[in-house]
């Protein structure tokens, strides 16, 4: 700042000797302090400007801390400043509070000098303009997250390298390990005792030395900003070193040239001022727009145009599968609870009372153990109490004495008379024949039907299935039965044995006996009928025949009792499918199993857009044509002509245009096969369906119910999807989700099969 009022000192000073100089008469210098001001003002400008994008780039490295920590949103506050929107205010979970502002238009360079005035003559002619002021600039401050998961800063939109050429890091790096302290000495042998007596023990070694400690995380950088005669400087280690990015002030314009000489007479005219520089960028704030329309995530816009997406706070939530039980004293039950809400760092702990002990496995879901002792007292009950970041919720299971004997376990799954019995979720309202899902747990013994907790995995199995769109909006159109499949294991552990004889057949794949799967789905009557088509299957060795009238489509979901992570699933080229889903102990990963397995493969017949391999095959170029032509896959093609393409059309209307492109990998593939978006269901299991995917999943759900008559229709869809087209949009182009998630894990490839 010294720096440049010395410099318009100077310049004030040499204007003022030129005038001096030039003329005898008194001089007037109001034009003259006119300019200095105005300099000065803008000067003062600059240096606030300076000080406002520190305070921004501070606060774009608490959102970057507040990801890395997994904090949350718990409200965002507008701020007003003239009756308009200056900024907002995010408070977080953790009670940390980020306030951030509005962009507003960058300043404009000053105001050319005057030109002088001629001398005396004839009317002198006018001097010419001056010179336009080179323009100022501010610059853009933003951060991205690359491939790694870290977050690193950015430059007028390119990443900003400090003076080692490296990529300035937002977020702080993790310590390495300290190595393995050295084994301490053996103890010398105890001497020999005399006369046969046993020799006493050798002492204990002595402990070996503590390894050293790690190397402490790298820090993350929080650059700052000065402007030091007139240009703006960046720093990366705080202030001890300066880097010149460019000029922060528009330079005067030149001064006009003298009028002609000529006879004495009036005085030429002053030269017109130069034009004022350009407009600086729309960069006094790093901060551009703060989205809170999504009831899950506040999406930050910065003027590079990145994108931030942080989760909201949901409030804490306990469910149970009973509130209410009866036991006999010396007798054992369990009852399952799922926690919504929260910040996923949850703990739950259980404590009975009046007879009965009780202690909680999971977190996010899990069971309750329940022991009853020799007397259980009136009133007996458990409390459930889940803890998150000092927010808790509580549920309270009532315990009741039986007054009749506990019924005895059966030997022999077949045994229980609930094994193979059904009973409906859900019935179609929307007209046309119904579309048919069936929910079927595997490793379930009965006591797990006893207590609930079948009852309320299914549920939560079906509630999951609808709650991404466009299956939402399409709940209408579906049944939803539930079959019990009774379990003599409740485990995968070697030698177990489950009705459905599932396994975990390598990485990530699951596989399990389909013909027996397919025999308890259609048992369900309603699926069923004396004619038409036939469905085979042969189980123990036995051939069974099913007629049945699910129109060429049916999902059978089935729920594996595991935290185990896995998912399958097997698609039928005659449009059924099974989908093969464990329940987790993360609420969150089940519904990212259900949704990529059973909606995504399961009815939508959809791609997997990971990628694992590199160039595609041309035996694999072979076999994506040949399930599309069953009317498989419809989210990847092997061209990237926007004419073209299968979603050709989505690039050419302007209500998807922006965000449906042409993105290379995909179908196990980095290269030679594209996919509509960067981000999505199939390729990050989180997201949302992109477009075309929500196209393929409406047309074959129309087509299905509506029968052979029905006539597809893209502008009958596009009115249908406005709603998925403005939540689901929102998820797929942020700039969080174009890279995996922490928790990212690739399911299996889903299996083909001709039948």
């Amino acid at each position: 700042m010294k720096m440049i009022n010395r410099l318009v000192m100077v310049m004030l000073a040499a204007l003022f000797c030129a005038a001096t100089f030039q003329s005898c008469e008194k001089y007037d210098d109001t034009e003259l302090v006119s300019k200095y001001n105005s300099l000065d003002q803008r000067v003062k400008t600059l240096e606030s400007l300076c000080g406002n994008l520190n305070n921004d780039i501070s606060a774009l490295k608490s959102i970057v801390n507040a990801l890395e920590n997994k904090d949350y949103i718990e409200s965002v506050t507008q701020e007003y400043e003239g009756g308009k929107i200056s900024g907002y205010v995010l408070k977080l979970h953790s009670g940390k509070r980020i306030s951030i502002r509005n962009g507003k238009d960058g300043a404009n360079g000053t105001d050319g000098i005057d030109g002088k005035d001629g001398k005396d003559g004839k009317d002198g002619e006018n001097g010419k303009d001056g010179k336009n002021g080179m323009d100022g600039m501010t610059p853009v401050i933003g951060i991205r997250q690359d491939t790694d998961g870290r977050w690193y800063w950015t430059l007028n939109s390119d990443w900003m390298i400090d003076d080692n050429g490296s990529r300035v890091i937002a977020s702080g790096l993790d310590g390495s390990d300290g190595s393995d302290g050295k084994n301490g000495q053996d103890g010398k042998d105890g001497q020999d005792g005399r006369d046969g007596q046993d020799g006493r023990d050798g002492q204990d070694g002595r402990d070996g030395q503590d390894g050293k400690d790690g190397k402490n995380g790298k820090d993350g950088v929080t650059p700052l900003l000065n402007i030091v005669e007139g240009f703006w400087q960046i720093s990366y280690d705080g202030g001890s070193t300066w880097t010149t990015l460019g000029k922060a002030v528009g330079e005067n314009g030149k001064d006009g040239k003298d009028g002609k000489d000529g006879k004495d007479g009036k005085d030429g005219l002053n030269g017109q001022d130069g034009s004022d520089g350009n407009d600086g960028s729309d960069g006094t704030s790093i901060f551009k727009d703060v989205n809170t329309s999504d009831s899950d995530f506040v999406v930050i816009t910065l003027t590079n145009g990145s994108k931030i997406t942080m989760p909201r706070y949901k409030e804490l939530n306990l469910s149970l599968g009973n509130y209410s039980i009866e036991m006999a004293p010396g007798t054992s039950k369990t009852v399952s609870f799922s926690v919504s809400g929260g910040s996923g760092k949850v703990s739950v702990e259980a404590i009975g009372q009046g007879g009965v002990s009780a202690s909680a496995s999971g977190k996010k879901s899990g069971n309750i153990s329940i022991s009853a002792g020799s007397s259980i007292e009136s009133g007996a009950k458990v409390l459930v109490i889940a803890i998150d970041n000092g927010v808790s919720a509580m549920a309270v299971i009532s315990v009741s004495k039986s007054t009749s004997s506990p019924m005895a376990e059966p030997t022999d799954p077949a045994d229980d008379p609930r094994d193979g019995t059904w009973k409906t979720l859900q019935t179609a309202t929307a007209g046309g024949t119904g579309l048919n899902i069936v929910f079927i747990g595997d490793a379930y013994t009965s006591d797990l039907i006893d207590n609930g907790t079948y009852d309320s995995d299914m549920r939560r199995a079906m509630n999951h299935f609808f709650d991404v769109e466009p299956y939402t909006s399409l709940r209408n159109m579906f049944n939803c039965y539930q079959v019990y499949a009774v379990s003599q294991d409740g485990n995968y552990n070697s030698g177990s044995s489950t009705a459905l004889k599932c396994k975990f057949t390598g990485g990530m794949a699951i596989r399990g006996d389909e013909d027996r799967i397919l025999k308890y789905a259609t048992d369900i009557s309603e699926l069923t009928g004396t004619s038409g088509a036939k469905v085979s299957m042969v189980v123990d060795g036995q051939i069974y025949y099913r007629p049945y009238r699910f129109n060429g489509g049916l999902l059978v979901v089935v729920v594996l009792n595991t935290d185990r992570q896995g998912g399958s699933t097997a698609m039928y080229t005659s449009g059924v499918s099974i989908a093969f889903c464990p329940i987790s102990v993360k609420d969150k990963r089940f519904a990212e199993v259900i949704h990529h397995e059973a909606c995504g493969h399961g009815f939508g017949f959809l791609a997997d857009e990971y990628e694992m391999n590199e160039t595609v095959t041309s035996s694999s170029l072979n076999q994506l044509k040949k399930y599309q032509n069953y009317g498989m896959y419809p989210n990847v093609d092997n061209t990237d002509d926007p004419d073209t393409i299968i979603w050709s059309k989505f690039l050419k209307d302007s209500r998807y245009s922006p965000y449906v492109g042409i993105f290379e990998g995909g179908f196990l593939y980095s290269k030679g096969i594209w996919r509509p978006t960067e981000a999505s269901i199939m390729r990050y299991n989180i997201g949302g369906f992109n477009a075309p995917s929500r196209e393929a999943i409406y047309r074959r759900a129309m087509e299905l119910n509506k029968g052979a008559s029905y006539v597809y229709d893209f502008e009958e869809f596009a009115a249908f999807d406005a709603k998925a087209r403005a939540a689901s949009e929102a998820q797929t182009r942020s700039a969080v989700e174009t890279v995996p998630p922490y928790d990212f894990v690739q399911f299996a490839e889903p299996v083909i099969r001709e039948r």
